[in-house]
């Protein structure tokens, strides 16, 4: 599973919904966490590489 900073989503009103601009490539390599361990991504630790990885600058 991904983490995405809400400055990567863009909504889009003629789809309804929230559009991304990134590759398949970026998505595979960013930070990842499993289904047996998604407190991970309640980590600082891990939310400041996803922030990082998406050149986005954390909200704290």
């Amino acid at each position: 599973m991904h983490s995405l900073p809400w400055e990567k989503l863009e909504y889009d009103t003629e789809l309804g919904g929230y559009g991304l601009d990134v590759t398949e490539k970026q998505l595979r390599n960013a930070p990842s966490y499993s289904e047996n361990d998604r407190d991970r991504q309640l980590d600082r630790e891990y939310q400041s590489s996803v922030y990082s990885y998406w050149v986005v600058t954390p909200y704290w």
